[in-house]
């Protein structure tokens, strides 16, 4: 899958996806909030705000390959 940037379609990588797992907004932990650099509650919240009334998210797993 080629990664490009919404406003100019310039691409810059490819990714392939290993994975895409199901998660639960309360599934969510202090591991997936480090990977986003935050703090559980701040993940949370930021996900709240951006979805609200989202309770079913995904988890996606992905290598660069260039």
């Amino acid at each position: 899958m080629q990664v490009s940037t919404f406003e100019n379609n310039r691409g810059f990588c490819a990714l392939k996806i290993k994975d895409v797992v199901a998660i639960d907004f309360n599934q969510l932990s202090d591991i997936h909030a480090k990977q986003e650099n935050m703090t559980l509650s701040e993940l949370q919240t930021v996900i709240q705000k951006i979805y609200p009334n989202v309770e079913s998210l995904y988890v996606i797993s992905y290598e660069m390959v260039n």
